[in-house]
């Protein structure tokens, strides 16, 4: 299985790899938590490969459910967006990162209020050219 990876339903940018971050500021956008339509939330860290390690001890690894056409059927934020919009239950699958969480343009800075994240929005869809 190679890298993949879901766009962050909150900010727009992908969910990454710690392999992919390319400074001490980016590692936030390692710590993911994922919402299943039942409403139950999973967080930890994503490691790569469509897993989120949720307890660093034992090392669970939950993969993120699909349907039977192999869609997701989860919402993915950095758990740092997610936590900024105040823990959103699930709305909707979050779609797939074109760059797969690995092969990122731009690593930007944790954001620390709804304002900087909304402004996120924009420039991750900008740098999607959509």
């Amino acid at each position: 299985m190679g890298f993949s990876s879901y766009n962050c339903l909150g900010c727009g940018y992908s969910i990454r790899s710690e392999h992919a971050c390319r400074s001490p500021e980016s590692l936030w956008m390692v710590y993911a938590t994922m919402v299943l339509p039942t409403g139950l939330p999973l967080s930890g860290y994503y490691d790569g490969y469509g897993r989120i390690v949720t307890d660093a001890e034992r090392e669970e690894e939950v993969e993120v459910p699909r349907d039977k056409r192999g869609r997701m059927r989860a919402g993915l934020y950095h758990t740092a967006c997610w936590e900024l919009l105040q823990r959103p239950s699930y709305t909707k699958a979050s779609p797939r990162a074109e760059d797969q969480g690995f092969f990122c343009a731009s690593s930007p800075s944790e954001p620390k209020t709804r304002a900087a994240l909304a402004n996120m929005r924009r420039t991750a869809a900008a740098e999607r050219g959509k």
